[in-house]
């Protein structure tokens, strides 16, 4: 039986729904081997459940041969919509320029760099300086994603130290959540990238500046 297909409309809605908190994390009571009562972060608790959902909604939704990505969906008859069809077309304008230009200036210490289209449109919001704030709930589940790192890195901290000094970093923001002041402050900074890379790019002066 074929299962019923899920738009991005249904898709956001269902994500939407699975909430974050910090009152979702768990502790228990255990003995450490000194004889001391120590808290450890309990696995059977609401946040990894609430990940394992997230993690199964993203899977049936991605799995379908024409699921649109949180890019192209969004802003649709939006007072954002030029601006961020303008962004999509300088990011295939760019990238072909960008990976060709990778290729014949040599390797640096990463090596040699190819883009997709993903990984280009992270690199040009970095470009354009356009970060996020980190949520607690993003937060936590870094924490919770990293722990066995983080604790051999920094094994005295506690979670909730490692939380805080997570919450003080940044994200590369997502063009979802931009104004429409954001995305023209990213149209122009790109074009100044752009012009410096002496690549060719031709975007529309009223989808960068209206």
């Amino acid at each position: 039986m074929q299962e019923n297909k899920m738009n991005y409309k249904e898709f956001k809605k269902k994500l939407e729904k699975i909430k974050f908190s910090k009152n979702q994390v768990k502790y228990i009571n255990r003995i450490a081997p000194n004889g001391n009562n120590v808290k450890i972060y309990d696995t059977d608790c609401d946040l990894e459940r609430n990940i394992s959902l997230e993690a199964e909604l993203k899977r049936q939704y991605y799995k379908q041969d024409d699921a649109k990505d949180s890019y192209s969906s969004c802003f649709s008859g939006e007072k954002t919509d030029l601006q961020n069809k303008a962004f999509h077309s300088a990011v295939n304008q760019l990238l072909p320029q960008y990976n060709e230009y990778l290729a014949n200036h040599g390797a640096d210490r990463f090596g040699k760099l190819v883009y997709n289209k993903d990984s280009f449109k992270e690199a040009l919001k970095v470009e354009a300086g356009y970060f996020r704030e980190i949520t607690k709930e993003e937060a936590l589940i870094y924490v919770r994603m990293n722990r066995q790192e983080l604790k051999r890195l920094l094994p005295d901290a506690t979670v909730e130290e490692l939380v805080e000094a997570r919450l003080r970093q940044k994200e590369v923001g997502r063009i979802r959540d931009a104004t429409k002041e954001q995305l023209i402050d990213i149209l122009k900074a790109i074009d100044i990238w752009a012009m410096d890379k002496g690549f060719s790019l031709h975007i529309e002066k009223k989808k960068k500046d209206n």
